[in-house]
């Protein structure tokens, strides 16, 4: 028969914890080691894309133990509790291609003893016995027969405790002692993989930038119109990115773009200039292994230069971006966008929708 103390909880915090270590009962000789600490450390999985955890104890081993993501616990016998003790948990979402950084939680110090709740699982032929136990000298506290689960309350974190169990056929004629001495611990580790809002910096090159105009008014003639395309220009964006929300950036952005037109009846007029201010908002569409996809929106101020002549417009204008995570601080992205700007003048008269597409870009993102 196999007795576990399956799970170790701060009664304080009313949440049941594992802790797993086992009783062997023999038939007539009970051979019953003594553990320094008994110490279990647990966390709440706060990321649905983790697939594996990995930890260890540094005093103890230097080899790490990989466990599946429905685990949640680990716990460690004869511990040394004065030694400097600390337990180093990571996690993947990639199959363990790639690792989290270190999350470590150190014993707890003795002073503080919080009272504990040991939840007892009683495998094997228990539904046969009859079972009693008690701690220390106190009085046996009776389970009854075929209970295979039952609570100690009141046990005191990292105060060394004697469990004691006794099995009888009847209930009447008891069997010689089983005893384990405990110091049990039980350690949040916190919530693990959830998001952490953070602030990076992108800057974004685009080598094919098209402008699409579409004039009314133009060049002071009431009622004369025209629509053009222009030449490939280019953009460059700089960009600070906020990710507030695991699924939402916010971002403040200024930028250059050049359009080249393909014709114009103003001399000098080819070239147009734009310096941009925006700010925006990109959603996470989905998210695999290293690779997320956003569909975003911005607005902003545009100021044109044409001919020599300065200009104000409004923007608007969306985007999407492909992010392939390199490193833990580097990001490359593969992003379109585009946008629409409105003017009007009654001196000179003037009025235009200018269209700027980006068809692609490239992007570097670094991480703080």
């Amino acid at each position: 028969m196999n007795i576990n103390s399956s799970r170790l909880t701060k009664e304080r915090e009313y949440t049941v914890k594992k802790v797993g270590f086992t009783l062997l009962i023999a038939a007539v000789v009970f051979a019953i080691p003594l553990f320094a600490a008994d110490v279990t450390w647990y966390w709440e999985p706060d990321n649905q894309n983790i697939d594996l955890y990995r930890y260890r104890v540094d005093s103890q081993t230097e080899d790490w133990t990989i466990v599946d993501n429905n685990i949640n616990s680990a716990t460690f016998f004869d511990l040394d509790d004065e030694a400097d003790i600390s337990f180093t948990l990571q996690y993947s979402e990639d199959d363990g291609k790639s690792w989290s950084e270190s999350i470590n939680s150190k014993l707890p110090d003795d002073s503080v003893n919080d009272d504990v709740r040991l939840i007892w699982d009683l495998n094997g032929s228990s539904d046969d016995y009859f079972v009693r136990y008690r701690t220390g000298d106190n009085q046996w506290t009776d389970i009854g027969k075929g209970n295979n689960h039952f609570v100690s309350d009141n046990v005191q974190q990292g105060e060394e405790t004697t469990f004691s169990f006794q099995f009888s056929s009847d209930g009447l004629n008891w069997d010689d002692s089983v005893s384990r001495t405990l110091k049990p611990y039980a350690v949040n580790v916190g919530k693990i993989g959830g998001f952490e809002p953070y602030i990076s910096l992108r800057f974004a090159f685009a080598p094919m930038t098209m402008g699409i105009f579409d004039f009314y008014n133009g060049h002071d003639v009431e009622g004369a119109r025209y629509l053009t395309a222009s030449k490939y220009g280019l953009s460059l964006d700089i960009e600070l990115d906020m990710h507030i929300h695991e699924v939402i950036d916010v971002y403040l952005s200024t930028g250059y773009a050049l359009a080249l037109k393909n014709r114009t009846v103003i001399e000098n007029a080819e070239d147009v200039h734009y310096f941009n201010l925006s700010a925006g908002l990109d959603f996470r569409l989905f998210s695999f292994s290293n690779l997320e996809l956003y569909l975003g929106a911005f607005a902003g101020p545009s100021f044109n230069m044409n001919s020599n002549y300065m200009s104000f417009a409004p923007v608007l204008g969306g985007r999407v971006r492909l992010d392939m995570l390199l490193t833990e601080n580097v990001t490359f992205s593969l992003q379109s966008k585009v946008s629409a700007s409105y003017q009007h003048n009654d001196e000179p008269l003037f009025r235009s929708m200018t269209y700027l597409v980006d068809i692609f870009s490239f992007a570097v993102e670094y991480r703080f």
